[in-house]
């Protein structure tokens, strides 16, 4: 029996690749659902909606074909692009990074990306965007992300974005359906030896196998304890960037920006919740994302939505209070079981990466879109599938 700690993409992925080889396969997940850090709200909205992974970012094999064979089918992210600042609405390219890409890309060694600005942008504003980028879309600490890595990654062309019809919940369920899984299983101890594993749960209960895939994201790793204790790799997994978000799910009455800014795809501001966006097959749904520490800091998720409804009063002119039909707020920084939403590159990171993938004695292995290795976008659906599949075949290859 194959032990895979971890019903997320990368769980599932490295479960369902070792179920096709014939092997006997077990999944333990802490929640009281499938996903992980997928998580498509069926409830109290009136359509599905992603509370966590929503894109699909470019034409990526493992997850449109997962996706193909569960029936389902992508929709392309549609609309336009605005700015708000200083009272005043713009449109167009959100800045022009090649420039500044270029730079980032030419350092003869790695370095911070805040030790870049500081050293090779000088206009202030251009510093700030980039900065907020970083952040926004990276979810990245300025002060240990590679500025080689960022410039790797906002370089390439990932192609035509897309988001999932009906989303992405009806992919997991059918990775799901052919091995078990017990789900409210929180893994606390995990005891190896070479070729036998046993973990034991919160409650008390263990389950046995020949070997252990865990998928935890990097957050929660520490929080479990290995015996014979693996320090190294949970220092691996101290060392490697991993970003934390807040977001803000708000259903209206109808979608009282369009007046203002026709088929919005997303909208920056210098508001203090500054991002937004609209979700295919949800048009009065606008989804609302706050990065990092400062959302944290506000404490109770109704502070965080009575900022959101501000901002959008502010941006649009109206009572958005008023207009609230439904909402949801999630922290997913302060979530015992994801502890942050993806990871960023962080300088020097590559030894700490290789050794999470590295087998401990042909019985341990570790995957998640945080341990990904591959030419594509780190943080995403796609770099958890290809780092579970990856974990799967290592321990296929062991004989």
């Amino acid at each position: 029996m194959i032990l895979v700690i971890g019903a997320g993409a990368a769980g599932l992925m490295a479960a369902r690749r070792l179920s096709l080889a014939g092997l006997p396969v077990h999944v333990l997940e802490a929640r009281p659902r499938l996903g992980g850090r997928i998580h498509t709200l069926s409830s109290g909205f009136s359509s599905p909606v992603e509370n966590g992974a929503e894109w699909v970012h470019g034409d990526l094999p493992l997850t449109l074909g997962l996706l193909a064979e569960a029936g389902l089918s992508v929709v392309p992210a549609a609309g336009r692009f605005y700015r708000f600042a200083s009272g005043v609405w713009g449109g167009g390219d959100r800045f022009n990074l090649d420039a500044v890409i270029a730079a980032m890309a030419a350092l003869p060694s790695d370095m911070p990306l805040s030790s870049f600005l500081s050293s090779h942008v000088s206009d202030p504003v251009l510093a700030a965007s980039v900065r907020g980028f970083a952040e926004g879309y990276d979810l990245a600490d300025i002060n240990t992300v590679s500025t080689l890595a960022l410039a790797h990654e906002w370089g390439k062309d990932e192609g035509a974005q897309h988001r999932v019809s009906g989303g992405y919940g009806g992919m997991i369920d059918f990775m799901a359906s052919s091995f078990p899984v017990t789900l409210d299983a929180v893994v606390r101890e995990i005891h190896w030896a070479p070729g036998a594993v046993r973990v034991v749960l919160a409650d008390g209960s263990s389950f046995s196998g020949s070997a252990a895939v865990v998928t935890v994201p990097l957050g929660v790793l520490p929080s479990i304890s290995f015996f014979p204790a693996l320090p190294a790799y949970i220092d691996a997994s101290y060392r490697m960037g991993y970003g934390t978000v807040t977001k803000v799910l708000i259903e209206f009455s109808s979608p009282f920006w369009t007046s203002a800014v026709p088929s919005p795809g997303f909208i920056m501001s210098d508001m203090s919740l500054p991002t937004w966006w609209t979700q295919p097959g949800a048009p009065s749904l606008m989804t609302g994302w706050y990065t990092g520490a400062r959302a944290r800091a506000l404490g109770h998720p109704a502070d965080v939505l009575g900022l959101g409804l501000s901002s959008l009063s502010a941006m649009f002119g109206v009572d958005a209070a008023a207009l609230v039909q439904f909402s949801r707020v999630d922290d997913w920084g302060s979530d015992p079981f994801s502890m942050g939403a993806y990871s960023f590159p962080t300088v020097g990171e590559g030894p700490y990466r290789s050794l999470l993938n590295t087998p401990v004695a042909d019985t341990v292995y570790f995957a998640g879109e945080g341990l990904y290795e591959g030419e594509g976008t780190p943080g995403t659906v796609e770099a958890a599938l290809e780092s579970g599949e990856a974990a799967a075949e290592r321990l296929l290859a062991r004989g």
